[in-house]
């Protein structure tokens, strides 16, 4: 083997570019595997700070507008959800998580490997078809190694291809372990700090009594309006069904009247008026 490296024949035979582009591929994805856990680490670490601060007393939510762009989600949640309860929110939890999860999937390190499981089999092909190169048949006959030898250019590409296939399931297998903790993590926190004192309507004792009576004039307010709302779509669908009796016999009429209104073919000729008859006065006979 070492003289084989040494002669400077492995470079122009057909395991170069099998090994040469499988190795880049492998790394590519171990890189970006790596790449990915990290910045999921990152934030997963972030929220269990934000969710030990809470345990000691504080509002869970400090610091969140400082972490930057890496923790957008924490930034979502703390722009949609205020902290002073005092304004309600347009979103509920499942948009929360919803979004949570839409960031996940748009990083991009993550989408890549996903990708590249779809790639390596058709790495695969590639390097087959291009084993073709050096496949050599020679004339006569041939023993079954020198056959096995001369196809292994082509086995050696589809081979590549399954192999980098099994590795990138085996790393998404790893990357996905990896959000399911940081989910766990960030639907504790967003139900301990978050979503559960904005269902109960808890208020915190630091609001003055002005910022109390003006959370308590706004829920009443928005209350009212969803009941207003309510009432008024229960009278359009009132009065949708009142309408439905008069459609019904309207719709029953012109089906009846259609049939009594036709002609039918076989009494066609008694409906036509009979030509009156003239008297042909004839001549007298002559005597």
């Amino acid at each position: 083997m070492a003289n084989f490296l040494t002669n400077g024949n492995y470079l122009s035979s057909e395991w170069a570019p099998v090994a040469g582009v499988g190795l880049v591929f492998f790394l590519l994805q171990v890189v970006l595997c790596i790449s990915f856990c990290s910045r999921i680490r990152r934030q997963e670490r972030a929220i269990t700070r934000l969710s030990r601060d809470f345990e000691q007393g504080g509002d869970g939510r400090n610091g969140v507008r400082s972490l930057g762009r890496r923790h957008a989600w924490l930034y979502w949640v703390d722009v949609n959800f205020p902290a002073d309860f005092t304004s309600t929110s347009n979103f509920t939890r499942e948009d929360a998580l919803h979004e949570l999860d839409t960031h996940i999937a748009s990083i991009g390190s993550y989408l890549l490997l996903q990708r590249m499981g779809v790639m390596a089999p058709l790495l695969g092909v590639v390097l087959t078809v291009a084993g073709f190169y050096w496949l050599h048949i020679g004339d006569g006959d041939q023993s079954l190694q020198t056959i096995l030898m001369a196809v292994t250019p082509l086995v050696s590409g589809v081979g590549t291809g399954a192999v980098l296939a099994l590795v990138n399931q085996a790393l998404l297998h790893i990357a996905g372990r990896r959000v399911e903790s940081l989910r766990m993590t960030a639907r504790t926190w967003f139900d301990t700090v978050i979503w559960r004192r904005l269902g109960s309507g808890a208020i915190p004792t630091d609001l003055t009594a002005a910022q109390v009576m003006e959370a308590f004039v706004k829920s009443a307010l928005d209350d009212m309006n969803r009941l207003s709302d309510t009432l008024a779509r229960a009278a359009e669908i009132s009065v949708a069904m009142s309408a439905l009796p008069g459609q019904f016999r309207r719709i029953l009429d012109r089906k009846l009247s259609a049939p009594q209104n036709a002609t039918p073919t076989g009494q066609s000729g008694r409906g036509v008026t009979p030509l009156p008859r003239t008297s042909v006065t004839r001549p007298a006979p002559k005597k």
